[in-house]
């Protein structure tokens, strides 16, 4: 975000309080510490470790689910790509 303003936001996951500075909208920002502290207190439940663990756990997950969900986005960038050819070639 060219020219956006930092600000600094509260938020808490597993109970406790974090200040972040960003630049994205509060909104976002919330709906994804939401997702985060459901996922971690899910977590919690089943594997009683420790947070850093529930933490890493639950990063991992994450990051899996976006590596996934690129996967599928490049997947149907080349079908259009290819379905754009064929209307280009009229076929």
């Amino acid at each position: 975000m060219v020219g956006a303003m930092q600000k600094n936001l509260k938020v808490s996951i597993l109970g406790k309080t974090y200040c972040l500075l960003t630049e994205e909208d509060d909104d976002s920002v919330f709906q994804a510490v939401e997702l985060v502290d459901n996922l971690m207190k899910r977590k919690a439940e089943k594997m009683p470790c420790g947070d850093e663990k529930v933490a890493i756990v639950v990063a991992l997950q994450l990051a899996t689910d976006l590596t996934r969900k690129l996967k599928e986005m490049e997947s149907c960038q080349r079908r259009i790509e290819q379905l754009a050819f064929l209307v280009d070639q009229g076929v």
